[in-house]
């Protein structure tokens, strides 16, 4: 069974249920969860484990209170195998992050009625 991509009651909790300001929040979430990918892909080839984890740890916290699911878990992932000093693993991790975080700025986008 696949893993939710948006947890839409979180999502309707954090924005309580005003439109506008759904729009709002998914345009901020998608344009920091953007940076935060770039800010682990450098932190992956500098291979510091201290920024991958911080980086991964603000990911997955934006990610859970917007309902993201999938990006969270992902996320969760590489700080936990940072914590572990598993950089190299980290790596193998990262395209899954990417993966769901496209899925979930679809549906995101989908939800508000912004070309995806």
């Amino acid at each position: 069974m696949d893993r939710p991509v948006i947890d839409r009651a979180r999502l309707d909790d954090a924005s309580g249920g005003d439109e506008e300001f759904l729009r709002e929040l998914v345009d901020i979430y998608v344009e920091d969860a953007e940076e935060r990918l770039a800010e682990l892909k450098e932190a992956l080839i500098a291979a510091d484990e201290d920024a991958l984890g911080r980086t991964a740890h603000q990911l997955k916290g934006s990610s859970a209170n917007m309902g993201v699911v999938c990006v969270a878990d992902e996320a969760k992932r590489i700080e936990d195998l940072a914590r572990r000093h598993a950089v190299a693993d980290c790596a193998d991790v990262l395209p899954a992050l990417e993966q769901e975080f496209g899925r979930a700025r679809a549906a995101l986008h989908s939800m508000v009625g912004q070309p995806v």
